[in-house]
């Protein structure tokens, strides 16, 4: 395996844990829900109201 495609290994995990622990849950909402959500910013704060619900 060479050096250039190591380096693109490391990318890519790197972006598969920022994706798996930035990225909201949509699982179980409508694609208007989710839409709502980021039209009016709070996409941002989704999480935050699923851990108030709990």
């Amino acid at each position: 395996m060479s050096t250039a495609e190591k380096s693109g290994l490391v990318r890519e995990r790197i972006a598969i844990a920022f994706i798996y622990t930035q990225a909201p849950e949509t699982r179980g909402r409508t694609l208007e829900e989710v839409e709502d959500d980021v039209t009016t910013g709070a996409i941002s704060t989704h999480h935050l109201r699923e851990e108030a619900e709990a």
